[in-house]
């Protein structure tokens, strides 16, 4: 309706992704076989990345694609999703998440709990969520963060967000936005989600 061509994949083991039927009668399926793949070396947050990069050279592929003229969008681990695909890869030209951000190193006994889907192993030795972001600059991001989201919490989405401010301004870039949706929980509403296709209007 907006003169987009949109593919909107569902992550393994979600909607019609249902790679393992077998799993259907074990509560928390998803984070059963994510441990499982880490016990193997692998990580789920990999498969959905690698799934990601998949779809994004099959849009490639299309004729009627403007492949300079790509973007992503999530909310919650698609946005984390977005987050890595846009990190990852430069063909992804404006990227928009929401309640996507928060610390990935916890102290321990802090009590938050994450969830194992979109884990990576190791990445704190290296770098913290704001790394990640950051090498998404100098390209289009705009990030959504709620107010009062018990996964992705205020005080520290606004913590990762700051030096990603700092980086762009650095590269004196102005095409970083971060809005705070007041008075939520983790949702992505209609207004903030107009936001963001304006967002993308103005960059794609």
């Amino acid at each position: 309706e907006r003169g987009y061509i949109v593919l909107a994949s569902d992550a393994p083991l979600f909607g019609d992704n249902k790679v393992l039927d077998n799993f259907t009668s074990i509560g928390n399926m998803e984070e059963v076989f994510a441990q499982q793949l880490f016990t193997n070396g692998n990580s789920l947050l990999g498969v959905m990345v690698h799934d990601d990069i998949t779809s994004l050279n099959l849009l490639m592929s299309l004729e009627n694609v403007d492949k300079n003229n790509i973007g992503c969008i999530g909310h919650s681990m698609g946005g984390a999703r977005c987050m890595y695909l846009s990190a990852l890869d430069e063909r992804v030209k404006a990227t928009v998440i929401s309640n996507s951000v928060a610390n990935m190193k916890q102290k321990s006994g802090s009590g938050i709990k994450y969830t194992w889907l979109t884990v990576l192993p190791g990445i704190t030795k290296f770098t913290e969520t704001n790394g990640i972001l950051a090498l998404i600059a100098p390209r289009p991001l705009q990030v959504f963060y709620s107010e009062n989201d018990p996964i992705y919490p205020i005080e520290e989405a606004e913590k990762q967000i700051t030096p990603v401010k700092e980086i762009y301004s650095k590269l004196n870039s102005n095409s970083f936005v971060s809005i705070k949706i007041e008075d939520k929980a983790h949702a992505f509403p209609k207004q903030n989600r107009e936001e963001a296709y304006l967002f993308l209007d103005k960059y794609l």
